[in-house]
């Protein structure tokens, strides 16, 4: 009697349930341990470290729907393959959706507007062996618990959050990319935090640069600079530096870091003819502007003839940049301002350094023949093997201006072991474009 009233009390009441709202919760067993969950589509999904593995939802639908469906993987838009569950864009239920795994590593991917949430529901503490954690298209991980893990790799990208409350783990891997944050719970994201020491982000630095050069007699002189008998002048074709090295210290807001770096340089004094003279009585010698070689002024066959004369000279150096940089970012977005410290030696043997000069005939028959004369005068002899340079960077993005200037002159200017040195004191200078990386 009592069942018979139960079947009809069950057949009267069914269709109307069918009709309402009721809080459900529906599960589905895995055969295999999930270690990767992505989700996509504004779903949020809690994964829980547990000692049994299996997915749960928890809704308020109408029974008839549910009944329908019959299962969690409707149409198969929550995707399990293996070790991987996969919440697809268009799975209808958004929230309350769970993932028990018992997997010692885990990785979880939140993207298009998604959210991720990890917690644990056997301890304190969440205890991996390895954990990445990766948001992008504007979606969020949260861990809301401490960790504890043997690696763990950090990746937000595309507006993605990645938030946790505490991290401990001797190696741990950041990246950021397109606007992507790493925050700490309770922690000013624009101050001094445990992991604002970027291990992998940019901790390398290179870069090339092209300059116009010049020189005078002080440190950062100018690149025009009046000598003794003679202007200096703008070398538009400056030269070329190339650079790259490894920030050993890194903060959020500071790099400090050392390199190698090689750079050539031009330097050319227009309209006139340079080269060395020695002093009698002192043995001096000075670089200035000196006379045409006899064989153009007592040649007959010069006679009425004119000719302009221009001197180039180049000089080339390894270098160690000694470079601490701020930045608003760490992702090579927004200011950046730089210093390096960069001392070195020339790449200059004595008999291969030289003063090249130029002659162009401009009147007289020479002329007419487009004749171009060359001679050299070898000062090899007076280049000072060490440099020490100080550059100064300011920038925005990738490409920044610079000026550099060397701190200790181009050539010898004092009396050493019975070598040659110049009468006056010469300082390279640059101004240019750098692109950074």
């Amino acid at each position: 009697m009592k069942k018979m009233f139960f079947s009809v009390f069950l057949m009267a009441t069914l269709p109307m349930m069918a009709q309402e709202r009721l809080p459900i919760r529906l599960t589905q067993d895995l055969t295999e341990t999930p270690s990767t969950i992505i989700v996509y589509g504004n779903h949020d999904v809690t994964v829980v470290c547990d000692t049994v593995n299996y997915i749960a939802v928890n809704t308020m639908d109408l029974v008839s729907t549910l009944l329908e469906s019959g299962s969690l993987t409707v149409k198969d838009q929550i995707k399990t393959d293996r070790y991987q569950v996969v919440v697809e864009a268009d799975y209808p239920i958004r929230d309350g959706i769970e993932v028990h795994t018992s997997s010692p590593s885990l990785a979880l991917n939140a993207f298009s507007y998604s959210r991720i949430t990890l917690v644990s529901d056997i301890s304190d503490t969440i205890r991996l062996q390895k954990l990445m954690l990766k948001a992008g298209e504007h979606g969020m991980v949260a861990v809301e618990m401490p960790v504890v893990s043997d690696k763990v790799n950090i990746d937000a990208g595309g507006y993605g959050i990645v938030r946790y409350l505490d991290i401990a783990s001797p190696e741990v891997e950041h990246f950021h990319t397109s606007e992507g944050r790493i925050e700490q719970v309770g922690v000013d994201p624009d101050g001094a935090y445990r992991f604002a020491l970027d291990e992998q982000l940019h901790a390398a630095f290179a870069g090339w640069s092209f300059f116009i050069s010049g020189w005078s007699g002080n440190p950062f002189g100018g690149l025009t600079g009046t000598m003794r008998d003679y202007d200096m002048s703008v070398t538009a074709y400056g030269g070329i530096d190339i650079r790259f090295g490894y920030n050993f210290f890194r903060t959020r807001h500071w790099d400090i870091g050392a390199g190698l770096a090689t750079h050539s340089e031009e330097f050319s004094i227009s309209n006139r003819l340079m080269g060395t003279t020695v002093d009698a009585v002192t043995g001096i010698t000075h670089l200035g502007p000196v006379d045409e070689p006899s064989y153009y002024t007592s040649n007959p066959a010069h006679s009425g003839q004119k000719r302009v004369w221009s001197s180039f000279m180049s000089a080339a150096y390894i270098q160690m940049p000694i470079r601490v940089e701020w930045h608003r970012r760490m992702d090579y977005k927004g200011l950046r301002l730089g210093a390096e410290l960069r001392p070195g030696i020339s790449l200059h043997s004595s008999d291969e350094a030289r003063i090249a000069n130029q002659c162009t005939w401009t009147e007289g028959d020479e002329a007419d023949q487009g004749r171009i004369d060359y001679f050299y005068d070898t000062i090899g002899a007076l280049y000072n093997r060490f440099r020490l340079d100080l550059r100064l960077e300011v920038g925005w993005g990738h490409a920044s201006l610079f000026v550099q200037s060397a701190l200790t002159p181009l050539f010898r200017s004092a009396k050493k072991d019975d070598q040659p040195y110049l009468d006056e004191k010469i300082y390279p200078m640059m101004i240019g474009v750098s692109i950074n990386y």
